[in-house]
């Protein structure tokens, strides 16, 4: 539906019993357009715009919210299973322009819920995005008011003062006098039951010592039942952003064209109550940004996902709805933090179109979906804030690698369970430099605050940011990241942890990969040793040369260099463990590496034609040999302090050295001979 004028849109509603249009004398009211559209304009992008339904459902204390997508992208319904609105509660609170009305009662609904609308405005944040809007509710409530007539009468017209208009024949029998207090010549009192009676479902009638008697002024408290009342109303956005800079608004009350009606006895409404918002003509480029299909390739970003995707990600993640955990983090926080039960949560929230049904949760970080990670790769830091008034609950997460999709990372705050703009740093990420601000690519987090940020006098209007002067964020924020512009709160022991596990596993991988070419070379040498021990060499007879007796002169008798870790890495303690499933293993509590030294990798151990060797580094002199080969002991020792080491590097060395003394015995001074196979066995390549 697309309204086109004031002339379409007071006539747009359809009584559902005779299908006869009716037409409403309605005016756009209180607050000039050009305002009007500038509050619109806060709440962006769409998903941000779109909670605000959800925000209301929940604040009418649903347990369900069903959320329909027409087939063609036109139109948006939200229907909610909460305590519906009365027309009054439609006129007074839904469209009421700030001062909102929902924070009375302490702003907690009947469920407990700490109500999230109180600036007034909510219903505008759709305002840029649609045509217009429909609102369809029902309730089980009574409303309560009261009306003051001042004058000379005897008889009053109920009707003509109630806030909205209702049909003569639906306030028989709903409309109750409870209490009607009078003034006679200045002086006031309250009516006994006998001194008034209601005529007609709406005519008050007054009566002094049994007869008419005119009063100055009339004051008359009224309950009205509206169970099985149902209403609709449409606000027609297009005509009230087009006033703009044309009209006075200063003496208009309304904008909306409405109808009250009662649900037939054989409808499966009756005795139930719900509400129901359409959005109606969706702007083009609103219907362009779902359509947008998902981009070619891996995709690992949400924004490159399908514009449908977008939106519900977005909606899951902004709205008042159930956590779904991961069982890393289940494991890593207890049930204070993510399963607190002042954490009030929309119990069902789902989402159906052309083709799709889909059930939203609040999404979590949980890893890369390709691999699992555990949660000791983590730093995990629990938050708990209870200062000056400010009480909050939540999580920081440091892993070891950036973080995927790119949109988990930072700190989400949530008050009133809604999310609260962006997930960030405080600030941080724009005066950290260096590794440090590198490491924020790693973290993510979530903060519930319980109490202490209230929504009016700590948020902006479209809840997008906290005021940064208020006093309870300062604590948040203090609490968090500290004070200036180093992390020095939770968030600076997260970065902290990071680079001092930055720097430990960079330390292991070093000893690792140091090892791994260790191994290798000592791999390649023996299959080098074996291939041309076994095949003619120019004369050179490798086998023999292993079966004659040889000795170590000197070299044996050095200290011995061990090529394993040392008795640190990186500071953290270096200790032995044997588990087939993990090589190795740090213990960041304990500031301890565990390896696997019964590994492959860290073998010194060579097969030289049928016999194991093993290979020695030896902390040698300058003028002791390079290497010495004892075939009675089954050692090749290397003498690992030789300057030739510093100059070649480790694998190079080791692999030269044993080479070349391999060649001397082999060619028994031969120089040509000599050069020739020690060629040979360097350039093996295995094949």
């Amino acid at each position: 539906m697309r309204f086109r004028n004031k002339q379409s849109w007071t006539s747009c509603i359809v009584n559902p019993k005779s299908e006869k249009q009716f037409e409403i004398k309605c005016e756009i009211g209180g607050v000039d357009p050009a305002v009007i559209r500038e509050l619109s304009g806060v709440y962006k992008p769409f998903p941000k715009a779109f909670k605000e339904l959800i925000s209301n459902a929940y604040d009418a204390d649903a347990e369900s919210v069903r959320i329909q997508l027409s087939d063609n992208v036109e139109q948006i319904e939200v229907i909610d299973d909460g305590i519906g609105m009365t027309p009054f509660e439609f006129q007074n609170e839904f469209t009421r322009l700030g001062g909102s009305h929902k924070r009375l009662g302490g702003g907690v609904t009947t469920k407990g819920r700490r109500r999230i609308g109180s600036k007034g405005i909510g219903f505008l944040a759709v305002a840029r995005y649609c045509s217009g809007i429909e609102v369809v509710s029902t309730t089980l409530r009574k409303h309560r008011g009261k009306i003051q007539y001042d004058g000379q009468a005897t008889t009053i017209d109920l009707s003509r003062f109630l806030d909205v208009k209702i049909p003569h024949e639906l306030l028989a029998k709903r409309l109750k006098v409870t209490a009607v207090a009078v003034t006679f010549k200045d002086k006031s009192r309250r009516l006994s039951a006998d001194e008034f009676e209601l005529a007609y479902g709406r005519q008050l009638r007054i009566r002094r010592k049994g007869k008419a008697s005119p009063a100055r002024r009339v004051q008359v408290w009224y309950s009205l039942d509206c169970r099985n009342l149902e209403f609709k109303a449409v606000i027609d956005f297009d005509y009230l952003l087009s006033l703009e800079n044309k009209r006075d608004l200063s003496q208009v009350s309304d904008f909306y064209a409405l109808e009250v009606y009662s649900i037939d006895k054989n409808d499966e409404r009756l005795k139930q109550q719900y509400t129901k918002i359409s959005l109606i003509g969706l702007k083009d480029f609103v219907q362009r940004d779902l359509k947008v299909p998902k981009r070619p390739g891996r995709v690992r970003n949400i924004e490159s996902q399908s514009g449908l995707d977008k939106f519900l990600w977005h909606l899951s993640r902004c709205t008042p709805i159930k956590y779904d955990l991961p069982k890393s983090l289940q494991q890593m926080f207890g049930e204070d933090i993510l399963k607190s039960k002042e954490i009030n949560a929309i119990d069902s929230a789902l989402v159906s179109g052309s083709g799709f049904e889909v059930t939203l949760r609040r999404p979590l970080w949980a890893g890369d979906p390709d691999r699992e990670w555990l949660p000791t790769e983590a730093i995990s830091i629990p938050v708990r804030i209870e200062q000056e008034g400010l009480r909050a609950r939540g999580y920081i997460l440091g892993h070891r690698e950036a973080i995927f999709p790119a949109e988990y990372r930072g700190i989400s705050v949530r008050v009133r369970n809604v999310q609260i703009g962006a997930p960030g740093f405080f600030g941080l990420e724009q005066t950290l430099s260096g590794p440090s601000r590198v490491m924020l690519s790693q973290i993510t987090g979530e903060i519930n605050v319980f109490e202490g940020l209230d929504a009016t006098d700590s948020l902006n209007p479209g809840r997008d940011s906290f005021y940064e002067e208020n006093s309870h964020y300062k604590i948040l924020r203090k609490s968090i990241v500290g004070d200036g512009e180093a992390a020095t709160g939770l968030l600076g022991t997260v970065i902290k942890g990071l680079l001092e596990r930055l720097q430990v596993l960079s330390a292991i991988e070093s000893n690792l990969s140091r090892a791994n070419h260790y191994r290798s070379a000592l791999v390649n040498l023996s299959m080098a040793i074996n291939h041309y021990g076994t095949n003619s060499n120019g004369g050179v007879d490798l086998r023999g040369l292993f079966a004659k007796p040889l000795s170590a002169n000197g070299l044996s008798e050095r200290e011995n260099f061990d090529i394993l870790p040392g008795p640190r890495v990186a500071g953290f303690r270096v200790n032995s463990q044997s588990e087939p499933e993990r090589e190795r293993f740090v213990d960041f509590d304990s500031k301890t590496v565990y390896f696997d030294f019964k590994h492959d990798r860290w073998s010194n151990r060579i097969f030289l034609l049928g016999q194991h060797y093993e290979v020695v580094p030896k902390m040698g002199r300058n003028n002791d040999p390079l290497c010495e080969i004892d075939t009675i002991e089954k050692k090749v020792y290397v003498n690992w302090g030789h300057p030739l080491r510093q100059q070649m590097g480790d694998v190079a060395f080791l692999k030269s050295a044993v080479v070349w003394k391999l060649s001397f015995h082999a060619c028994q001074g031969n120089i040509e001979a000599m050069m020739d196979l020690a060629l040979n066995l360097l350039t093996f390549n295995g094949a």
